[in-house]
């Protein structure tokens, strides 16, 4: 016990500044939307389900060569946000397509925020980091709960934050609020990591289901799915792919409409939802070449593999987007605790040594 004891608390000590700043930029993101729409210089729109007519017209003004993609209108984020090639993002009135005038510079700090909390200003190597730093904090976690559990019977609701910075009421805050918010700390950082590590963790969810992971396997499913559509319509627009989207694929939800890109110029995709599917961007996607003017590709939720469905509620567990306000709440304050654990555990250890140095001067 007391090795790891030494052990959970050097890893704190090492990587506590990580885990802070991927703790408070997660938090604040969490309430990403809230906060876009408190920063606006008008009032927030009211959300409303697109129709087939108004999606076309959206994608007739909103696109252009500059766009990579644009998110329609959600439940909790009712606007068009287009997503420029520069990594800018905009946003738009979903009945007007007029641009919404976004006060404080927040869309920026929103960005900021979110390369902080995905690749912690490293691009892709920054990612893996925090991937192999996510991993630590779960055994962080588990070893906490190990530690804690001989002084379980001291948990107290009102000692989860100190009141003071005296080592005991450090402690009790460390303890209380560790175990509080451990489990919700646990899942997120948990799918977290998944994220991170999406293709091993597919292979193991796989392996717990006994299926098998393949290409091959999904590009049958993927054919198959492509054969309940009509393959004698012509796309041969951007508002062509939209209408029939609309007309056979009626129980879906559109989230996001992708521009055809540099290196395959004639391909665009839709991504959207299915109503029992957690992920809030959706996890199905069709694909028209506009150059063949035909459906090319058709990636459904429901022909897809089990493990497939459980990768895809990685995002909206870790993000809280599933579970009502109430898990987003701890979503949230696991962020706030995970600051908090650090906080407290640095002040315990530097409590102790400078106590046990006023010892040795006596």
């Amino acid at each position: 016990m007391k090795l790891l004891r030494k052990i959970h608390l050097y890893l704190g000590l090492i990587l506590g500044i990580a885990f802070i700043l991927t703790a408070i930029s997660g938090t604040i993101l969490v309430y990403r939307p809230e906060i876009i729409s408190l920063s606006l210089d008008t009032k927030t729109p009211k959300y409303q389900k697109i129709e087939e007519e108004e999606a076309v017209k959206a994608i007739r003004e909103l696109s252009g060569p500059d766009i990579n993609f644009i998110d329609f209108p959600m439940a909790d984020a009712p606007w068009y946000r287009v997503w420029n090639w520069n990594g800018s993002i905009s946003y738009y009135d979903p009945v007007t397509l007029e641009k919404l005038p976004v006060n404080y510079n927040m869309t920026e700090i929103m960005i900021f925020l979110s390369d902080l909390h995905i690749h912690f200003l490293g691009g892709h190597m920054g990612e893996q980091i925090l991937g192999y730093t996510g991993i630590v904090l779960i055994f962080m976690i588990i070893s906490g709960l190990w530690i804690w559990w001989p002084f379980r019977r001291g948990f107290n609701f009102k000692e989860m934050i100190p009141l003071n910075l005296k080592r005991k009421s450090s402690l009790k805050s460390h303890r209380s609020f560790g175990f509080f918010n451990a489990l919700v700390m646990f899942i997120v950082t948990l799918t977290g990591v998944a994220l991170v590590f999406y293709a091993p963790s597919q292979k193991i969810v796989s392996t717990l289901l006994g299926e098998v992971v393949s290409q091959e396997d999904l590009d049958q499913r993927y054919e198959k799915a492509l054969g309940t559509l009509p393959a004698n319509v012509s796309i041969a627009n951007l508002e062509d792919f939209t209408r029939y989207y609309f007309k056979y694929i009626p129980e879906g939800d559109l989230a996001r409409f992708y521009m055809p890109k540099p290196e395959t110029p004639t391909i665009a995709r839709i991504r959207f939802r299915y109503p029992e599917g957690l992920s809030p961007f959706g996890a199905s996607f069709l694909s028209a070449d506009l150059e063949k003017q035909k459906i090319v590709r058709f990636e459904d939720y429901r022909h897809a593999p089990e493990y497939y469905h459980v990768s895809r509620t990685y995002y909206a567990l870790h993000a809280g987007k599933t579970g009502g306000f109430i898990y987003k709440f701890l979503v949230a304050l696991s962020g706030f605790a995970l600051t908090l654990l650090c906080f407290t555990g640095f002040n315990v250890w530097y409590k102790t040594g400078n106590s046990r140095k006023n010892t040795k001067k006596e």
